[in-house]
């Protein structure tokens, strides 16, 4: 069976956590980012079982670290889900609730 690797940006929200679980399930390498990568930034994949992803530091607005991501573990698929869930927070910092979904 081929193993199919897959970025998942946002991992540490609840929706990325799920899906993380779901993919890790199907026999993905699921490779995790997040802007926060503290140990309790993780409790939705905590929540949830998921504990064998490898989990980095990436901001969807840094290109950089984007391209060296993509440029290292080339993945089959990248899932985008970091974007601002606050409605208060997009309100407050409009172009970063933009740049975090339209970069």
């Amino acid at each position: 069976m081929d193993l199919y690797a897959c970025i998942i940006c946002g991992v540490s929200g609840l929706d990325g956590s799920y899906l993380a679980k779901y993919l890790v399930e199907k026999s993905y390498e699921v490779i995790g980012t997040s802007r926060n990568t503290t140990p309790e930034s993780f409790k939705y994949l905590q929540r949830v079982g998921v504990s064998n992803i490898e989990m980095l530091s990436m901001s969807i607005r840094d290109s950089e670290s984007v391209y060296r991501i993509l440029t290292l573990y080339k993945p089959d698929k990248i899932y985008n889900l970091s974007g601002l869930t606050s409605v208060q927070l997009s309100f407050e910092q409009p172009l970063e609730a933009m740049e975090s979904t339209v970069n």
